[in-house]
């Protein structure tokens, strides 16, 4: 899913670090972080660890969302911008939640096996009258 940064929760974003090496972080400064108001600006080093992945991971472009409070987020359904179906999603749940989501701004996408490659590609899925159609798009 693709979510507009503008609207809560997702404007509470950390954009994941693609790197070989990463922060350790010690009991004692999560700990400190806890209790000391002043330590707490220190959070953005301290939840290194928690958004540094791998750079093989990097085609992903993640974001991740941190917060103290451990619930359930409901969201303005115009945060919503994008559907990416994966490689094995049957056709009738892609019908389904394009139906669902069918009088909002939301852009669909099929997730599609580029080939020779250890790589995916994102292709437009149009639909017209209640009825699912795949658009392909020719890239550059």
């Amino acid at each position: 899913m693709e979510f507009d940064s503008q609207f809560p929760p997702f404007n509470k974003v950390e954009r994941v670090i693609y790197s070989q090496k990463y922060n350790e972080v010690s009991a004692f400064d999560l700990l400190r972080s806890r209790i000391d108001p002043n330590y707490q600006k220190n959070l953005p080093t301290l939840w290194s660890d928690k958004i540094t992945k791998s750079p093989c991971w990097e085609y992903e472009q993640e974001y991740r969302i941190f917060d103290d409070a451990n619930k359930v987020y409901e969201f303005d359904p115009l945060a919503l911008t994008g559907i990416y179906f994966g490689l094995r999603m049957p056709e009738k749940d892609k019908k389904t939640i394009i139906n669902l989501l069918k009088n909002t701004n939301t852009s669909f996408f099929n997730i599609e096996k580029v080939n020779n490659e250890f790589k995916v590609t994102a292709v437009p899925y149009i639909y017209k009258n209640e009825e699912a159609k795949l658009l392909i798009i020719e890239l550059d």
